[in-house]
C-alpha cells in the first residue's frame, strides 16, 4: 500500500513540478520530496487502524507541505554552485565537465567568475542556448566548448538553408534544440511512409508499426553528419559527433 501511494504521489508532483522547474532541477526536487514523504507515509503505515483512503489523504497533505516549505531552500541549493565550484578551485582543476542544461551552465559561468575561477568550460548539447539566457553576460560563455549534433555555421547546403530561413522568421540563429526538433518530424515522415502506416489504424497499430520501421530507416538530416541518422531498437539514435566553441559570442564550429 505504501508503495502504491508513493507511485500516485510521484506522478502528482512530476505534473506539479515540470510546469515551474527545468528538467535537471524536477528531478533532483522530486527526489528530495519523496525521500521526505517516504518517511511520513512508513510512519502513518504503523498505525493499523488508518485506512489507505485516510492515509493518502494525510499524505497529499503532507506532500503540499513539503512543496511549499522546501521550496525556497531547495531551489536555493539548486542555483548555489559555489561548494563544489571551490572544490574544483582547490584540486586544481583546470577544465570543467558540464553535463548540464544552460541555465544551469550560465550560474556556474558567473559564480566561478566572482571567486575568479577560470577553468575551460566544456559542456554538451543541453548547454546549446546559453547564449539567449536572459541577463546572462555572454562574454562569460566566451571560450566554453561543447558537443552538439548541429552547428549553425556549417557549411553543407542544407543547414545554410534551414539557418537562413529560421532567421528570416524567427530573427534569431537557430540552436540544436531547433534542428533536433526539425529533423525528428521529418524521422517520423520517413517511419510513416516505412511503415506504410495509414489514418484508419488504431493508435496501438500505428504505435507498433512506427516501431518497426524506425530502425529501417535512414535520413541525412541538419544533424546527422557524414553518416546519417539511424536508429536502434531500443530508440536511441546514431549521429557522428561535432563540437562547438563559443567565440565572439557566437558557436563555431570545431
Amino acid at each position: 500500500q505504501v508503495r502504491q501511494l508513493l507511485i500516485i504521489c510521484s506522478r502528482l508532483l512530476h505534473l506539479h513540478l515540470h510546469q515551474m522547474y527545468s528538467p535537471v532541477e524536477t528531478v533532483i526536487y522530486s527526489r528530495y520530496v519523496l525521500q521526505t514523504l517516504t518517511r511520513v507515509l512508513h510512519l502513518l503505515s504503523i498505525l493499523q487502524r488508518t485506512s489507505l483512503l485516510r492515509r493518502l489523504v494525510l499524505s497529499m497533505i503532507v506532500l503540499m507541505y513539503i512543496l511549499q516549505v522546501s521550496k525556497r531552500s531547495l531551489k536555493q541549493k539548486l542555483t548555489d554552485f559555489g561548494t563544489q565550484l571551490q572544490k574544483a578551485k582547490d584540486a586544481g582543476a583546470d577544465l570543467l565537465f558540464l553535463p548540464i542544461y544552460y541555465q544551469e551552465a550560465s550560474i556556474i559561468l558567473k559564480q566561478a567568475d566572482t571567486m575568479g575561477y577560470k577553468p575551460k568550460f566544456f559542456g554538451v548539447d543541453g548547454m546549446d542556448g546559453i547564449l539567449t539566457v536572459e541577463n546572462f553576460d555572454t562574454k562569460l560563455a566566451e571560450g566554453v566548448m561543447l558537443l552538439t549534433p548541429f552547428a549553425a555555421d556549417a557549411k553543407d547546403k542544407a543547414v545554410q538553408n534551414f539557418v537562413k530561413t529560421y532567421k528570416e522568421k524567427y530573427k534569431d540563429t537557430p540552436n540544436q534544440f531547433a534542428a533536433d526538433s526539425y529533423d525528428a518530424v521529418y524521422a517520423l515522415k520517413a517511419a510513416i511512409e516505412e511503415s506504410k502506416a495509414t489514418p484508419d489504424m488504431s493508435a496501438s497499430d500505428m504505435c507498433d508499426a512506427l516501431k518497426g520501421a524506425m530502425t529501417k530507416i535512414k535520413m541525412q538530416g541538419l544533424t546527422g553528419g557524414k553518416d546519417g541518422l539511424t536508429w536502434n531498437e531500443s530508440g536511441e539514435v546514431t549521429k557522428s559527433p561535432k563540437a562547438v566553441i563559443i567565440k565572439n559570442g557566437a558557436y563555431k564550429a570545431m
